[in-house]
């Protein structure tokens, strides 16, 4: 097992707490989807794409 909490720290310094630490079980394979946008960087554009994102 793993624990994980979600925080977030303050310009100066402090940290407030988002979530309190708690037990998460990891995956074994990371599920493909389709949610993210594609990639834009000049490696991995798309052809005829680099036009229309500049």
């Amino acid at each position: 097992m793993m624990t994980m909490a979600v925080y977030r720290v303050t310009p100066d310094g402090k940290k407030i707490v988002i979530r309190e630490e708690h037990e998460v079980t990891p995956i074994k394979m990371i599920p493909l989807v389709d949610n993210w946008p594609p990639c834009r960087c000049p490696r991995h554009r798309l052809p005829g794409l680099a036009a229309t994102t500049r």
